[in-house]
């Protein structure tokens, strides 16, 4: 299904503010191997634990942090500090998770569900991961969340997370999670909702939700590298004696007592204000800020009003759709200071043309993958080549609803395009196949990604869609002539062609562009922008078909046909050095 332009009015409340039942205080509570948990005023004391070379394992009971309390880990010179929690209730976490005295990075994983309230906060020197997981691999070895551990066999990084659970448990953020520089942030689940922000300079973030009976196998630096299936040698991972609560279960079980941003009404959960459905195996994020980010859901990869920075790549990966969405109020932005992937396997749904900053911009490449159609109403701003394609890498079509721009100072390429106004510039080659306009463009459209009226001081879009066919000649046409009885022109076969009179622009591709004619490559990309015309001109591959819509049939005699074509420059452009 393609979305409309439903959400001009509608605000998205970011947020998920949590409320522990009854307003009871903070619980934290010790499990075995000798974590030893003291409170202390506001702060809450762990220490003990056992130590297996650079990690130290604490095991709790119960795990929640009310508002303007501290969870303070004592770290006693390890690398890295891991928490479990066997209690089957799901942790609230209102407060801070602390780590004083070392450097380390914070594991936290309970089965039953994580959710950070939008007090919650890190102060942590090292990387922080949240994990809804039942079991984190050392090698072949693993920390249990429930039952017994061969602690002295844990030793070195992690490198898996087990999900061995039918459906894995939820996590929810709605905090201000930060790390230091150059550390990173991983919330693992098998449904993650982060309506906070996420930020982790020169580090990584990833959101991932992942399905159950499945491994999740990680690089040194906490890349994901793949799924697999629990394996069947090695150290067991033990199933859990409960079911973790589903998500609808957990926002409205006795844990929570009050939650905005979302609401489950009839077992089904909802993002405020859109009416778009968060299922099993979803992720939604708003804010995140990073060198690198990786989104990778199950299901479905939601982006409502959301803002996502980083000065690397970033993948937005889903296996069923990815999308993305903006308000009149409140745009989309996705900025990636190197590649940006976006990967919906069986739909990538796209409708950002609601405010008029919302944008999708790569200084490296841009790719949008899917093995349907993929449905794509944004502005696009790339350094270098943007790629609409198929799940085999065969060129990918495109359908639009209003009125998409794509501006790219490498190449661009894509299938066949049915749908509004269609504006391509390309540094490079331009590569497209079949093209069916549905309806004219908007005229206070601009490709500028600063939404100025102009590209310069004097130049407007509509100013720049005035050139005629690359080798000079008129535009022809192909359609079939329907006469009058004195031999006027009464309308055009609208099955072989149709052509739009108005002055807006409706089909503009451009290829070999000077971006010096554009007023520069816009600084949103982030590339050198003394970028010149090419030395020679770049392929342009020629649309095999076109359709342009009739807007207005003129009475005319036949040997004036041709005139109306030549003097109908703005209704098509195809230009080339």
């Amino acid at each position: 299904m393609h979305w409309l332009k439903l959400l001009s009015s509608s605000v998205f409340t970011v947020g998920l503010a949590t409320v522990l039942a009854d307003s009871a205080p903070a619980q934290i509570t010790s499990g075995e191997n000798g974590t030893l948990v003291n409170l202390s005023g506001g702060t809450i004391n762990i220490t003990g634990g056992t130590q297996t070379g650079s990690n130290l394992f604490h095991s709790f009971g119960q795990f929640s942090v009310d508002a303007g309390q501290t969870a303070n880990f004592v770290d006693p010179g390890v690398q890295n500090i891991l928490g479990r929690v066997t209690g089957g209730n799901a942790s609230l976490i209102n407060g801070v998770l602390q780590i004083t005295a070392g450097n380390a990075n914070l594991y936290l994983m309970n089965p039953a569900g994580i959710i950070f309230g939008s007090g919650a906060s890190l102060d942590v020197s090292g990387s922080f991961t949240a994990t809804t997981a039942n079991g984190i691999g050392f090698g072949d070895q693993w920390f249990n969340a429930i039952a017994a551990n061969d602690y002295a066999n844990l030793i070195g990084n992690p490198t898996s997370f087990a999900f061995t659970m039918a459906q894995p448990g939820a996590i929810a953020n709605a905090g201000n999670l930060v790390v230091g520089q150059g550390h990173s942030i991983a919330l693992l689940g098998g449904t993650v909702i982060n309506t906070g922000i996420l930020t982790a300079p020169e580090g990584k973030v990833t959101v991932a939700a992942v399905p159950g009976e499945k491994i999740v196998n990680i690089s040194q630096d906490g890349s994901l590298l793949s799924l697999s299936l629990p394996e069947t040698t090695g150290a067991t991972v033990q199933a859990l004696p409960f079911t973790p609560l589903s998500l609808p279960q957990l926002l409205t079980g006795g844990n929570l007592s009050n939650a905005t941003g979302v609401t489950v009404e009839n077992g089904v959960v909802r993002l405020v204000g859109s009416g778009i459905h968060i299922e099993a195996g979803d992720v939604v994020a708003t804010g995140i800020t990073a060198q690198t980010a990786t989104l990778s859901a199950s299901n479905n990869l939601t982006l409502l009003e959301s803002q996502l920075y980083t000065t690397g790549a970033l993948n937005l990966l889903a296996q069923n759709t990815v999308q993305i969405r903006d308000s009149a109020a409140k745009p989309v932005i996705v900025e990636a200071g190197g590649n940006l992937t976006i990967q919906g396997n069986q739909a990538v749904d796209i409708l950002a043309l609601n405010h008029v900053d919302s944008r999708l911009v790569a200084s490296g490449n841009l790719v949008l993958r899917s093995s349907q159609t993929i449905s794509s109403d944004a502005h696009y701003f790339t350094g270098g080549y943007l790629k609409f394609e198929q799940l085999d890498g065969n060129p990918g079509n495109v359908f639009s609803f209003y009125d998409p721009i794509i501006l790219a100072a490498g190449d661009i390429t894509l299938g066949n395009y049915t749908g509004a106004s269609l504006h391509i510039l390309a540094g490079g080659s331009v590569t497209l196949g079949d093209v069916e306009i549905t309806q004219a463009g908007d005229a206070a459209t601009t490709i500028n990604p600063n939404n100025t009226a102009a590209f310069n001081a004097t130049q407007t879009f509509a100013d720049l869609a005035t050139v005629t066919r690359a080798d000079g000649s008129p535009l022809q046409y192909n359609g079939t002539p329907v006469l009058d009885s004195d031999n006027t022109l009464q309308w055009i076969d609208p099955t072989t062609l149709f052509i739009d009179g108005s002055a807006r622009p409706t089909l503009d591709v451009r290829a070999g562009i000077d971006w010096s004619q554009l007023g520069g490559v816009p600084a949103v990309l982030g590339v050198p922008t003394d970028i010149v015309q090419p030395p020679h001109c770049p392929t342009l591959l020629l649309p095999i078909s076109l359709f342009l819509q009739l807007q207005r049939v003129p009475t005319l005699p036949l040997a004036e046909l041709q005139s109306i074509l030549e003097r109908a420059p703005r209704i098509l452009e195809v230009w080339c050095c």
